[in-house]
């Protein structure tokens, strides 16, 4: 076997006579598929390169995608929909990544060196599974049929915001963030009546499982609850608030507030009751779906004296009082609604009609100076241990210096006092690093 020309290369290369090698101020290791091989993480495929970085809180694991890879592998919509909700989706997509680079990276992006995350949070990525899947085809070709267009305003890209659905209205940015008004994010009808599964959805919970989800947040709200209500001004004018009454005053908490306490701990202090279920039995994909609802106090019909409670068996105490919230929409209902674009694409609209609607004023144009053409996409962080599924050979970098090429199949890589340690899934067989048959080591 050839020698490997440096403490530095060996760090990360398997050899013949050690089954694990162990990084020495290594913070960097390349994977880069050699013909058609495909890495797998946490079972999804992604066609790289790869790159596995050592940080302070752990590694993170980073795909430089170009950018039809990066836009054909957004998970935001089913490929089945109509043409134009697709269209309309690519565009939004392409001008949401485009406005997320001109703005500048996030705080965990500028700390782990990527462009955009892989999840919810900024716009789901799932490599490149979903368009060898059913219909995929038909998002490609909404992406080549739109190639290059999205959503400027003032010379620059879009905040092109989306979520799933708004109900029967999209919100006003400034009534659901802490925002100025943007012109193109403000309240439009949304025809989904029929279409979305979020039309309504409604959350009935006992008064205790009320005030001890809200205490978890932070918010003491006395019992026993008197009053619950929304309050806020006309469309347009800023944040709402729900107000609860109680013997130690009233609590004015933020919609987005109470929203986000009960999707932070509802299912976890609840699970089973929260999330509340569907009219078809399946649980609703969160507590509170959206930032529109409303709440309603459903009192106890009669109250025991004080000193008999603890005499009566459960069975004759009465109901205990109940806070009822009944909403639409899932999401923050900013600018468009998927399941909306989707009603409008099902009545014929075009998917610049459908995008001129939800971006009020804006119309999708040709701006390929404001896109990128390679994406930083973070897959995962603060990992201390990650594992890579290659389906066939592929290159391998430490700190940019190529070492060669190694076998496909499961490989780990380890967080180490001293850097990171690549090792086979099974170290029984110890692929040396070395050239393969028929090919050459790099000058």
């Amino acid at each position: 076997m050839r020698r490997l020309l440096s403490p530095l290369i060996a760090v990360v290369a398997l050899v013949a006579n050690a089954p694990a090698a162990t990084a020495n101020d290594v913070e960097v290791v390349e994977l880069e598929a050699i013909g058609d091989t495909t890495f797998e993480l946490n079972d999804r495929r992604y066609r790289g390169p790869m790159e596995i970085v050592l940080y302070a809180d752990g590694l993170a694991v980073i795909e430089e995608a170009q950018l039809d890879t990066y836009l054909g592998g957004i998970r935001e919509v089913p490929f089945s929909w109509p043409e134009a909700a697709l269209q309309a989706q690519v565009v939004a997509a392409r001008t949401y990544l485009a406005w997320t680079l001109e703005r500048g990276r996030s705080e965990t992006g500028r700390a782990h060196s990527y462009d955009i995350c892989a999840t919810s949070a900024c716009q789901v990525y799932a490599g490149i599974g979903a368009i060898e899947g059913q219909d995929g085809d038909r998002w490609l070709s909404a992406i080549e049929t739109t190639s290059g267009e999205i959503l400027v305003y003032g010379g620059l890209p879009a905040q092109a915001l989306y979520s799933s659905s708004a109900g029967s209205r999209t919100r006003s940015v400034q009534d659901v963030w802490d925002s100025s008004p943007i012109p193109y994010l403000q309240a439009v009808d949304s025809p989904e009546e029929g279409v979305t599964p979020f039309e309504e959805w409604v959350v009935d919970l006992p008064e205790d499982v009320f005030v001890t989800v809200l205490a978890a947040g932070g918010y003491a709200v006395g019992r026993p609850i008197e009053s619950v209500k929304v309050t806020g001004p006309p469309d347009g004018g800023g944040q709402s608030h729900l107000q609860i009454g109680s013997p130690e005053g009233v609590t004015s908490i933020l919609m987005t507030d109470v929203r986000g306490v009960f999707n932070r701990y509802g299912d976890d202090l609840f699970p089973g009751l929260l999330p509340a279920r569907a009219p078809s039995g399946r649980p609703w994909p969160q507590a509170i779906l959206s930032y529109t609802f409303d709440a309603e106090l459903e009192a106890a019909s009669w109250a025991p004296a004080p000193n008999l409670v603890k005499y009566l068996p459960p069975s004759d105490l009465p109901p205990a009082a109940r806070i009822v919230i009944t909403g639409e929409g899932w999401g923050h209902q900013i600018g468009m609604s998927q399941y909306g674009a989707k009603a409008m694409a099902d009545q014929g609209f075009a998917y610049g009609e459908i995008l001129s609607h939800y971006y009020t004023g804006l119309a999708a144009e040709e701006a390929t100076d404001l896109i990128p053409d390679v994406v930083r996409v973070g897959l995962t962080w603060g990992q201390t241990d990650v594992t890579v599924d290659a389906s066939g050979p592929f290159l391998v970098r430490a700190n940019g210096r190529l070492l060669g090429s190694v076998s496909g199949g499961e490989w780990h890589f380890r967080q180490t006092p001293t850097g990171i340690a690549m090792v086979p899934a099974d170290l029984t067989t110890r692929t040396p690093l070395g050239p393969r048959p028929g090919t050459q080591w790099p000058r």
